[in-house]
Formats: C-alpha cells, structure tokens, sequence
C-alpha cells in the first residue's frame, strides 16, 4: 500500500483549478494564502531527469480533456483502470484517498508495461480537490514520470505520445515550431517565456491548471481582462480569448516576490495545438498556425 501524506486542501473551487504543488523542505507543509491553499513544499535532488534508453519506440496513450484540464488513462495493477490528470508542477505522483485504497501493484500509463507511474514519494489528496466541474480523478502524473521522456502531447489526435529520453526527437507527421527554451528546475518546474497582447512576460508551465493565470500586474497590464486573455503567443502559436484569472496566489509570488508581471500556462494550449515537450533538452514545441 502506498504510504499516505495527506495534503488538505481548501474546497474552494479557485484552489482546485491550480494543481501546482512545490516543496520547500522534505515532508514539510505549509498553509499559505487567505483562502487556505494548502501548498506542499519540498527541495528535489538536482539531476532528476531519468532513462538514456534509445532502444524503444514512440508510446501512445489515450489522451482526453475534461473543461481544460488533461488526463490519462492508468491501468492497476489488479486490471482495473484509474483516471490521471497530467501536472508538471507537483514533483511526485498524487493519488486521491479513494484512490489510494484502489492502488494495487503496478500502475501504467494506458497499460503499457514499458510507461510505469512513480509512485516512490507518492503524496495523497483528499478526493474533493481531484474533483474538476462533476468529474472526479484518482491521481495525477508527475514529473517524476514524465520527465523520463521526450512527450508530445497532441489534444486534437486525443494522444499522448512517450519517447525515451535519448537523442533529439523527430515527431514524424507534425509540423512543430522552433525549440522555445526552458529553465527547468530541480528536473521538474518548466518556467518560459510567453508574449500577451505584444508584450513578453516570464512564466512557468503547469499542466494541471485549466485557465491561464496572472497576477494583478499582469491585469494592470491590460493582458487579462474580464476573465480572458485575448492573445497568447508561444512557440509557433497564437491562442486568442482563452479563459484566464487574475489571482495574487502563494505561488506566483515565489517568482515573483516583488509583484512584477507572471503568467502560470495551463494545458489548455495542447487542447487544440500539439506540444513537445523535453525535460533533459530544456526545450518546448508548438503546433505552427
């Protein structure tokens, strides 16, 4: 059984969009926030990207959407399947509680032997905030997963392809931007550099939050407005009128402490534009259009 390391977080709906979850000491929490964001904090050994191997082929597993947020089909080990949102900002793999008690041997990626989910560190929710608009999730993919790949993620196909690390994928039939360059931290948080109505702001990636996120220097610039962006420029493309927050959250501010403009990208940009992404290249594709 997987050990459990409850994290209590608040009902509120806000909180349950974001499913960011940093670590700043070991098994450490901390309550952040008036609107009681309970917020993991724990220091990753550096060097987390795993696997060279080259010898294996292109992965595919089912990859489906529910109101912006990305999930994945997990098979248990008893033959059963669970239902896994994608996050790049909670370092380990999350189990909701009823989950947990579901969890039996060896979970896999759509149930392929060779796409194994981490579950060393696995921390636990309660299954209220791994609920999303009526549906409710069993976990979510990490990094500590992930990050033994090269990814693409393509929303409109419905699939989420998995290459070993190795030497650089070519993603045969998809026409990709130029590489934008990533700072990628402790081999999990992917922070970028993302344009909003003509003006660049710098920014991190996070998968599991459906609508885009700013802080209130972001609104003051005119980049969200009314709970829209009307224009995000990443890679080769450009989203217009996405749903978007203005929220001056716990962890935007640990970018930016001195409230300077900062943008939190959820996986609603791979809905409809297919994304590359690679940990151990520091690098992110898009779709061209």
């Amino acid at each position: 059984m997987v050990a459990e390391h409850e994290a209590r977080v608040s009902d509120g709906g806000a909180h349950r969009r974001l499913g960011i979850r940093w670590w700043d000491e070991a098994r450490r929490s901390t309550r952040l926030g008036g609107r009681g964001l309970l917020l993991l904090l724990v220091g990753l050994l550096p060097g987390d990207v795993r696997g060279q191997s080259t010898s294996h082929p292109v992965l595919e597993v089912p990859l489906h959407h529910h109101e912006g947020r990305l999930w994945v089909p997990v098979r248990n080990g008893d033959g059963t399947e669970l239902r896994f949102l994608l996050s790049t900002g909670t370092p380990f793999t999350v189990l909701s509680e009823s989950g947990a008690e579901r969890v039996t041997g060896i979970l896999t990626l759509g149930g392929l032997d060779q796409a194994a989910v981490t579950l060393t560190d696995a921390q636990t929710m309660d299954d209220a905030s791994l609920t999303w608009r009526g549906e409710r999730f069993d976990g979510m993919v990490a990094p500590n997963t992930l990050n033994a790949f090269d990814l693409l993620l393509d929303g409109p196909g419905e699939r989420l392809l998995l290459r070993p690390v190795g030497p650089p994928v070519s993603w045969e039939g998809y026409e990709l931007s130029g590489p934008v360059r990533l700072q990628v931290y402790h081999g999990v948080v992917l922070a970028l550099q993302v344009a909003m109505g003509g003006t660049s702001y710098p920014a991190m990636l996070e998968l599991g939050t459906p609508v885009l996120l700013g802080n209130p220097a972001v609104g003051e610039a005119g980049a969200i407005d009314d709970g829209r962006a009307p224009s995000l420029e990443l890679g080769g493309a450009t989203w217009t009128d996405l749903p978007a927050e203005i929220e001056d959250h716990p962890s935007i501010r640990r970018f930016s402490p001195n409230g300077d403009p900062f943008v939190i990208v959820g996986g609603l940009i791979a809905v409809d534009c297919p994304v590359s992404i690679s940990w151990v290249r520091a690098e992110l594709r898009t779709c061209v259009r």
